[in-house]
């Protein structure tokens, strides 16, 4: 009791002397003394930006179904990536030009992270470029504008630890939202004939994590896309995630006629087949008069049996 008791004095201690000093932002000796608060819940602007994701509170966790060209597993949605907005649905984008990076792999291989590597390339997917380009893109794009992952909210900074965190976030949360078994679960699964409705959608995704989410639908109101909505208590890397509501776009999608559609049984090339020359043309019109020739004659001869 005694040394719990003294413990929590000396981290506060340390970390009020942060906050005078001025020397230093506060860490994460400073965030284990605060009382964090749910992202989006706080009545004033958040000073602590290292404990708290400010002013990018509102963590969408973003899913792809691509069946044009397919991508991923054919029982699984891929990762989009996990996005900051702001707490009234507006966002910021490509935060730091200091940190816009173009070697996502090679920084996740430094870091040993072979494994997170290994699901991206299965679940991580690009369906118009490279998944290194895609990567990096949310990266730049995301990553630099969640400002718990700032190297100054890092005690014994190593370069690019923070790329390295926020990659394993996004797949750790994406771990926890099955996207296909929460449809599949409620008689929702991809069909060339059948067709859903939105509120069968939403309903499903709403029974699963108590919470609506956006429903994006592509070309001919094929549903492609979800977007999960979170506050977080806590540094965006490590904090507890809570679901919550969209604030902004819904869907994209029509209430009626939604199109699922199976990965790797539609866009199927068709094979290139040269057009026929002009001689093979000039042939193939000359056999097709004979046989109407012949035909002619076998009629004529016909009718003069009969008489």
């Amino acid at each position: 009791m005694y040394l719990t008791w003294i413990f929590s004095i000396v981290v506060s201690v340390y970390a009020l002397s942060i906050g005078i000093s001025g020397k230093k932002h506060k860490t994460l000796s400073a965030c284990i003394a605060s009382s964090l608060q749910l992202s989006c819940h706080n009545a004033t602007d958040i000073s602590n930006t290292c404990c708290s994701n400010y002013p990018g509170g509102l963590l969408l966790q973003t899913q792809f179904w691509d069946t044009d060209p397919a991508t991923g597993p054919s029982d699984s949605w891929t990762v989009h990536g996990l996005w900051p907005d702001y707490c009234n649905g507006s966002f910021g984008q490509f935060c730091d030009s200091t940190r816009q990076y173009t070697n996502i792999t090679a920084i996740l291989q430094s870091f040993y992270k072979a494994e997170l590597l290994d699901f991206m390339q299965t679940y991580w997917k690009s369906d118009s470029g490279t998944d290194e380009s895609f990567w990096e893109h949310e990266w730049n794009k995301h990553g630099t504008c969640i400002s718990t992952l700032e190297p100054r909210c890092y005690e014994n900074y190593v370069p690019q630890q923070e790329v390295a965190e926020y990659f394993q976030q996004v797949v750790d949360l994406f771990k926890t939202l099955s996207t296909y078994t929460i449809l599949q679960t409620a008689n929702i699964s991809p069909s060339l004939t059948k067709t859903y409705t939105l509120d069968q959608i939403q309903t499903a995704i709403r029974q699963a994590t108590g919470h609506n989410a956006t429903v994006q639908c592509g070309k001919n109101n094929t549903l492609d896309e979800v977007w999960y909505y979170f506050n977080v208590r806590g540094r965006a890397q490590a904090g507890k995630y809570v679901h919550t509501n969209p604030n902004g776009l819904t869907t994209s999608c029509p209430e009626t006629g939604i199109q699922y559609l199976p990965k790797y049984q539609r866009g199927v090339p068709v094979p290139d087949i040269p057009a026929p020359s002009a001689a093979i043309l000039s042939t193939t019109f000359s056999l097709m008069m004979m046989v109407f020739s012949i035909a002619v004659a076998s009629t004529v001869l016909s009718v003069c049996e009969d008489k």
